[in-house]
């Protein structure tokens, strides 16, 4: 099988890969313990070091857990690992990207809640996602009585020179991470960013045979190699954040697993998905910013995967 950097957003578990090392993000190095300050705060379930040359060269792996995971409900895990954020964030203030979903509402309820100062920011994929914008975002940010900041990008914006720049540093052809990336650097360098990453769609095979019971379960957890990209971003860009919120706590993760429900939808599929974490914030469907322009979404993938093919191998397992 030939891996390719479409793959980069896959679920994918630690043994796959190890054993695959997928080319996108570098070969995985087994790193002597430096003093590198890690930019995203990292869980503590996680080890996680970048080499300090230029190439995408890391070490990642997970930390054994000494005590059992805490059983919490899905609000008391989410507003626990808030309080753990806020102490991590050394003063910066939190910059909370607020894509008007269930997820990132979450995040601005429990801030809200917990009296934790944040923004808000909105990204605007050049009108694609204006609806999200008006019918979602704004109202959110009405009801908090916070001012919604908007970061307006432009398509020719990402097809520029930094996005070929960028598909390098990071290995990545996923055309939302870039367009975010890029949105992160328009805000101050002083803010600590926060993302509602981490994904609450708990329910492929790779979750299913996890025994959490275990205290070390989570050394053969499932991560998404966004928390790759956001990581070496981070770190190459010297930005403070959180960019993987719901992964970020054990015990965040083992709520969010527990909680799964199961429903029908419309057209008879079945999704399964977290009941209500706070009544005022009812759950509702995934949905993305591309909804309205998959034309865009595969015109930038594109452009992606041809600036890294021409200069990063991918690598056949």
């Amino acid at each position: 099988m030939m891996i390719k950097h479409k793959s980069f957003n896959y679920p994918i578990g630690r043994r796959d890969f190890l054993l695959v090392s997928l080319a996108i993000t570098g070969q995985i190095l087994s790193l002597k313990k430096s003093s590198i300050e890690n930019y995203d705060t990292l869980p503590e379930h996680i080890r996680w070091e970048l080499s300090n040359s230029s190439e995408l060269n890391y070490n990642f792996d997970f930390n054994r857990l000494k005590e059992p995971i805490r059983k919490l409900s899905f609000v008391e895990a989410i507003e626990a690992a808030l309080l753990k954020l806020n102490s991590q964030r050394q003063n910066r203030s939190i910059a909370l990207f607020l894509s008007g979903g269930y997820n990132s509402e979450l995040i601005a309820e429990g801030l809200n809640r917990l009296s934790i100062p944040h923004k808000l920011y909105f990204v605007n994929f050049w009108g694609i996602n204006k609806e999200a914008e008006l019918q979602s975002a704004q109202k959110i940010a009405s009801r908090m009585g916070l001012r919604l900041n908007i970061i307006n990008m432009s398509l020719d914006e990402v097809l520029s020179f930094k996005t070929q720049q960028l598909a390098l540093q990071t290995g990545c052809a996923q055309p939302t991470y870039h367009v975010l990336s890029l949105a992160f650097n328009k805000i101050p360098k002083s803010e600590f960013i926060l993302l509602g990453e981490g994904g609450l769609d708990r329910s492929s095979l790779n979750y299913k045979n996890i025994d959490l019971s275990q205290v070390n379960a989570l050394e053969n957890y499932p991560f998404k190699n966004g928390e790759v990209f956001y990581r070496v971003w981070a770190q190459k860009n010297q930005r403070f954040g959180q960019y993987y919120f719901f992964n970020s706590t054990p015990e965040l993760i083992l709520s969010s697993i527990q909680n799964l429900k199961k429903t029908k939808t419309a057209d008879g599929r079945m999704e399964i998905y977290l009941p209500a974490a706070y009544e005022n914030v009812p759950h509702r469907s995934k949905t993305t910013n591309w909804n309205s322009a998959r034309s865009d979404f595969k015109l930038i993938k594109k452009h992606l995967l041809a600036v890294s093919s021409k200069n990063l191998t991918p690598v056949t397992s």
